[in-house]
């Protein structure tokens, strides 16, 4: 089996997206979810405690009142509380986690992520889990977050211990100043840990799909076979392709002076005219369906057709369309343009006498 080295195609790559195989990472949308609930109570914080601080005002002034009244006033209280902020909350999350998976990802439906597998239950493929790099991986990321998140709140207990030493003698507002400090610290360093952490995780899991992606050499040119089709194919879509962008196909074969061909496979046009170009020159090649096409259009414009097989090979394969005939082709191609044009004998084009050849 071929090792696999290369890296995956944009075909490959377009194939493993519509499965839902692409690179994400989880850290950077739970990053996403702890900071926009810091900057919602950073913001809100002040009206959340005062909402909360009317609830309990509520239940004391209730007390006297039925219960059935008091049980429905509190009630109602909590509920709007939760609609104007633990709603508010829900919906910045969700919204900030699609944001953060969009920014990723892009807009993406993989239909093919959704349809049940066999090997998503099956225990051999949780097993070779159990053992892949990217368990030890999440093993280890895992274990970094309890040390060092352990460590900095540590360290963050340890700074703000004597400050608690002295909450019984402190206010209510004091105590809640202190309180809020060391939650906002705590949290704010929860964020710049997942940041950290999300740009890790991100750098990981694009190494692993693009790993898991890679391709063999031979992988690649079957790709591009099954792509560009056979030999055959290609070569009739590039000669349609230079017809359809010159334009200038059916032009070329009524200007020419012969179309010289083998019978079905090659057709090539030449234009010689005396007095206007220097050396007889190929205007025109065609292959198979294109040879056939150009032998219909020079019959349409009554040009000469004429059957040569070892010209018609040594046309095509030694002279470009465009180009003047080669030393080595003057001698046929005067003969035929003589057959053809009923020129009398002058000389040939490099100067030999023919009636002397002979």
């Amino acid at each position: 089996m071929s090792e696999k080295t290369e890296k995956p195609s944009a075909k490959r790559l377009r194939e493993s997206r519509a499965k839902g195989q692409v690179v994400r990472s989880a850290e950077i949308v739970t990053g996403v979810q702890v900071a926009l609930a810091l900057g919602f109570f950073m913001f809100k914080g002040g009206a959340l405690f005062d909402a909360l601080r009317g609830l309990i005002v509520l239940t004391i002034d209730v007390v006297a009142e039925p219960v059935e009244v008091a049980a429905a006033r509190i009630l109602d209280a909590v509920i709007a509380l939760c609609m104007d902020f633990l709603g508010t909350l829900a919906l910045l999350i969700i919204a900030g986690s699609i944001v953060a998976g969009a920014a990723q990802v892009g807009p993406l439906l993989a239909g093919e992520a959704l349809k049940p597998q066999l090997s998503r239950i099956s225990p051999l493929s949780h097993a070779k889990q159990l053992f892949s790099l990217k368990s030890v991986f999440e093993f280890g990321k895992s274990l970094a977050k309890v040390v060092l998140l352990g460590v900095i709140f540590s360290y963050l207990l340890k700074r703000y211990a004597a400050s608690f030493r002295y909450l019984p003698a402190c206010t209510l507002s004091c105590g809640l100043e202190v309180t809020v400090r060391l939650v906002f610290w705590m949290w704010a360093v929860l964020v710049a840990f997942y940041v950290l952490f999300g740009i890790g995780d991100y750098a990981f899991q694009r190494f692993s799909v693009m790993k898991q992606l890679r391709m063999s050499k031979q992988e690649l040119k079957q790709e591009y076979k099954d792509a560009e089709g056979s030999p055959d194919i290609r070569h009739k879509r590039r000669e349609l392709h230079r017809e359809v962008q010159s334009g200038s196909l059916a032009a070329n074969v009524a200007r020419s002076t012969v179309l010289v061909k083998n019978p079905t496979r090659i057709a090539v046009c030449l234009y010689y005219r005396i007095g206007e170009t220097p050396l007889p020159q190929v205007v025109e090649t065609g292959r198979d369906a294109m040879a056939r096409h150009m032998v219909r259009l020079a019959e349409r414009a009554g040009i000469p057709v004429v059957e040569d097989i070892a010209l018609a090979r040594r046309l095509i394969s030694g002279v470009a369309p465009g180009d003047f005939i080669s030393p080595e082709l003057f001698d046929p191609v005067a003969r035929l343009l003589r057959a053809v044009m009923d020129l009398p004998y002058d000389h040939d084009p490099d100067g030999t006498d023919e009636h002397d050849e002979e």
